[in-house]
């Protein structure tokens, strides 16, 4: 038998008008232990990144990933990259971005930056 599906939260990370989809990834990102919640608009959006605490009802950090005219959308994921057991957010352009991967940490802005394929190269990437 299948078990009751139970919403826990839901909330609007960006406007609810805008429509193209929103990625999201989850981790510990400030260090309390708590997974918490990281959105980034899809194709049509800009490099705008939030993150909230687990429930959605506290804004940690925002900021952007990328030029701020950029509007192809961004693929977000959270992961303990140094492994110092707290998790950084990946960021890259999803569509008509280069293959630029970024890496940010918690209070201490970008940690590093790499090109997952060639520069021109402009299909965008998926980091989740």
């Amino acid at each position: 038998s299948q078990g009751t599906q139970v919403v826990l939260a839901s909330f609007f990370a960006f406007d609810p008008g805008i429509n193209q989809g929103v990625f999201v990834g989850a981790g510990d990102y400030n260090g309390d232990i708590v997974a918490d919640i990281v959105v980034a608009a899809g194709p049509g959006g800009g490099p705008h990144i939030k993150v909230f605490n687990g429930s959605g009802t506290s804004l940690i950090d925002t900021f952007f990933a990328y030029d701020i005219n950029f509007a192809g959308g961004l693929s977000v994921a959270m992961a303990d990259i140094n492994n110092d057991g707290v998790a950084e957010i990946v960021t890259a352009p999803y569509t008509n971005g280069g293959p630029e991967v970024k890496v940010f940490r918690y209070q201490k802005g970008q940690l590093y930056n790499f090109y997952a394929y060639d520069p021109l190269f402009t299909g965008g990437v998926f980091v989740g």
